[in-house]
């Protein structure tokens, strides 16, 4: 199993859950203590399970980031 969020690499993660229907939004959170754990993120894919429907939030920053002066853990993205 290779280690994620490596410099270059796709992660790809999967999540069980309920059928959540059309999507609006997501809510992104990265916890770093420095520095050295921010991540790139350009963009959250939802796919339906057993379909061709997908969702794409667009995100292409850094995690977390700044904004007037205050480091954000968390962001959220809107359906594209």
């Amino acid at each position: 199993m290779p280690v994620k969020f490596q410099r270059g690499q796709i992660d790809t993660f999967q999540v069980e859950a309920v059928s959540l229907g059309k999507l609006q939004k997501v809510l992104l959170r990265c916890e770093a203590s420095d520095k050295s754990q921010y991540w790139y993120c350009e963009k959250v894919v939802v796919r339906e399970p057993g379909t061709t429907s997908e969702s794409v939030f667009t995100c292409e920053r850094w995690l977390p980031f700044m904004s007037q002066g205050i480091i954000h853990s968390e962001i959220e993205l809107y359906l594209q």
